[in-house]
């Protein structure tokens, strides 16, 4: 028996996110490889890799998509989270938020850091300034993953 070619991935958030998430941002299905953010760098996963647990970063989530056995990229604004291989090699992307790059509004983005900006300037709480640190590095993210991949 060869080595395997593809593997299962499925894109999971919270239940209370679900509603907000449309169609075209999530993904089940299978891949031949996946390239992800990870807390110290970016980190690749191909058919048949160990299993392992990982902290996602803020940053740009790639999934080569395997369609009948033609490869096609696909490419998401993941907001963090976490990746697990399981035995057998499938992966599961455990998402706090995530947004397919071609449909990324990037004046919505805009928007989001000049909040965040705003929030930092005027140097709130701790807690406030920390998720509008997280928050600005979201957004600013978002855009610069829509500029390389046709966001709108």
């Amino acid at each position: 028996m060869g080595l395997p070619t593809n593997f299962k991935v499925e894109i999971l958030l919270p239940d209370s996110r679900l509603e907000e998430i449309a169609p075209g941002d999530r993904f089940s299905g299978l891949a031949m490889e996946i390239e992800f953010p990870c807390l110290d760098g970016r980190v690749g996963i191909l058919p048949g890799h160990a299993p392992m647990l990982a902290g996602v970063d803020i940053g740009e989530l790639i999934i080569v998509e395997d369609a009948d056995g033609e490869s096609r990229e696909l490419c998401f604004a993941i907001g963090g989270g976490m990746l697990e291989v399981v035995a057998g090699g499938d992966v599961a992307i455990y998402a706090s938020s995530i947004e397919y790059a071609g449909s990324i509004d990037i004046a919505r983005s805009e928007e989001s850091v000049a909040r965040a900006e705003s929030w930092i300037a005027g140097k709130g709480k701790d807690a406030d300034l920390r998720r509008a640190r997280i928050a600005l590095r979201r957004a600013r993210s978002r855009i610069e993953i829509a500029r390389r991949h046709g966001g709108r």
